[in-house]
């Protein structure tokens, strides 16, 4: 049996078997990529289905370990983008440029999708915002400004998707 020792979540091989492992799983993943099943892989490799199979989890550790560390860093790149674009739009959107607001909305909410925060849980199930919780949570991000004027511009500003206060149904 090779010798496959484990550091920090990978394997290293130390012999020319273990070589052969490390090539056969470069395979093994190729045609786990390109669809190709268990026991197609097995006959044609000349392994078992358990091989195969110890192979698929160990190329899944791999990738998911990998995968998070790329999400992480693909989320904090966008989110740095965001807050410049939102850097650079807030003071429009403080002295009431309706625009910038409705762009200040949409880039809040793109964060809110990257983060994870723009879902909700309610009695145990997933779901997207309610038009009313959407109401007192932008209602409650307003009253941050502190003074009246800024107050009533965010509660009215257009939030996509949503209907105006007053219309038929908003309540």
């Amino acid at each position: 049996m090779p010798n496959e020792r484990n550091h920090g979540g990978r394997a290293h091989f130390d012999t020319s078997q273990d070589a052969q492992i490390a090539t056969r799983r470069k395979i093994v993943g190729a045609n786990l990529l390109a669809g190709v099943d268990y026991r197609t892989m097995a006959g044609s490799l000349g392994v078992s289905l358990g091989t195969v199979a110890k192979d698929v989890q160990a190329l899944m550790t791999e990738w998911r370990e990998e995968r998070i560390r790329t999400i992480d860093e693909f989320k904090q790149l966008h989110l740095t983008r965001l807050d410049v674009l939102l850097n650079g739009l807030w003071d429009k959107a403080r002295q009431g440029d309706s625009a910038a607001i409705d762009k200040v909305l949409a880039v809040m909410d793109r964060q809110a999708r990257i983060m994870g925060i723009d879902v909700v849980r309610v009695a145990g199930t997933v779901g997207r915002m309610s038009d009313d919780d959407a109401r007192r949570i932008l209602a409650g991000a307003a009253s941050l400004f502190g003074s009246a004027g800024e107050s009533d511009l965010l509660q009215d500003a257009a939030v996509e998707g949503l209907p105006p206060r007053d219309a038929p149904g908003a309540d």
